[in-house]
């Protein structure tokens, strides 16, 4: 059946790239999807699919009704993010300092094709299907929004879901090259603030004070020293500061530093070792220069493991896909997260990459991100194959 998914999926090309391309150019924030989430609902509710809006506030959720009792989950994260475009494509962004660089309007379009042609096999889906258009991939962590409240919520029940299923757009693999990883394949995330105390004083007598942006310098580089020498080079981990915010004006010492950043790790194990040695490592470099720290840590997503099972069906389904030129395993986790990880720990779960290299160098989250657009119908094959394949081997 796959094959005849694929045809079809050849088939919505122009309508696959008309998707993309509306979203791309009016792209939304975290929990501001709404003319996304309407696109989606309209879409769905046109080709008789039953949907439901507002589920993690911006979200939608669809049911396609096949022959069998079964329910298993395709899942598309819908949000963009706070960059700049600089592609200069005709498609561009039309919002300010807002753009599509993870390839979420990618997914979406891609779950709406899957959607249609699974809704066309009427009794011939051995099940239902589950159709997730999540808002606040990218910003799940404040606290609502993303796959963390639709969890919550109860999108895997009513009916109950079996197992997921998602995609992630590659620009690291060439366009018609799907890779797969059993078990881990992206990291956990937590985000730390350290609230670095010293004390102000005139910047032509330093020696009055004791300068917290000093005192910051030491820290971050004690922190990459965590990661070099007190954990095993072999269990992959980052410590990453990505904001430093501190002093009032240049001649005045400044009283106190704010460094905000990132720990990935692939255990909770070595998370919650990681965690301990940033909060104890600043302090103690802080308070050895006379100044002291507050740490605090939001934990974001968990490790978002692959089973083995499922990405096997993932290899055969890729298979008995034509456009697909070859599978490649993925030696090596992503030290990126993905809130997908929140479905994965409660129900069986697989997401794989597409890749969608254009040729030239770019990177996800950058201004300059574009993809292949004739992976398009391929995602699409890929997400209603693999929903088909899930249901036979489940009912």
């Amino acid at each position: 059946m796959t094959e005849e998914i694929f045809a079809q999926a050849l088939k919505m090309q122009e309508q696959l790239v008309d998707w993309r391309r509306t979203i791309h150019v009016h792209p939304e924030l975290a929990l501001q999807e709404h003319r996304t989430s309407s696109l989606v609902f309209k879409t769905l509710e046109k080709a008789g699919i039953e949907a439901q809006r507002g589920a993690s506030e911006t979200g939608v959720v669809g049911l396609i009704e096949g022959a069998g009792d079964k329910t298993i989950a395709l899942r598309a994260d819908m949000d963009a993010l706070p960059i700049q475009e600089e592609t200069g494509v005709s498609y561009q962004s039309q919002a300010p300092g807002v753009m599509h660089a993870c390839g979420h309007d990618g997914h979406t379009a891609m779950l709406l094709g899957s959607a249609l042609i699974l809704k066309r096999l009427g009794s011939r889906l051995k099940g239902k299907v589950k159709l997730i258009f999540q808002p606040a991939e990218e910003q799940s962590f404040i606290g609502r929004g993303g796959a963390r409240q639709m969890v919550a919520e109860g999108v895997l029940g009513s009916p109950l879901v079996s197992s997921i299923a998602a995609l992630h757009l590659d620009p690291d693999l060439p366009a018609g090259i799907v890779g797969i990883r059993d078990g881990t394949l992206m990291a956990s995330s937590t985000t730390f603030e350290i609230r670095i105390r010293g004390q102000a004083g005139h910047g032509g007598r330093p020696h009055k004070g004791v300068d917290a942006i000093y005192l910051a310098a030491h820290v971050i580089l004690t922190l990459q020293g965590v990661v070099a020498r007190e954990t095993d080079a072999l269990d992959p981990k980052i410590i990453t500061v990505g904001e430093i915010r501190g002093g009032t004006s240049p001649n005045i010492i400044a009283a106190e530093v704010l460094l905000r950043g990132t720990i990935r790790t692939l255990s909770s194990e070595m998370r919650e070792k990681v965690q301990r040695a940033v909060s104890d490592r600043s302090r103690d470099i802080a308070r050895a220069l006379g100044g002291d720290t507050i740490s605090s840590f939001q934990y974001l997503y968990p490790a978002l493991v692959n089973n083995r099972v499922l990405a096997d069906m993932v290899r055969k389904v890729c298979a008995q896909c034509p456009a697909v030129d070859r599978i490649e395993e993925l030696a090596t986790p992503n030290l990126g997260g993905d809130d997908f990880a929140f479905y994965s720990e409660r129900v069986p779960g697989v997401m794989f990459r597409l890749g969608c290299s254009i040729g030239k160098k770019t990177t996800l989250h950058s201004a300059t991100f574009d993809f292949d657009e004739k992976v398009l119908p391929i995602g699409t094959a890929l997400l209603a194959g693999l929903a088909v394949k899930l249901l036979e081997d489940q009912s």
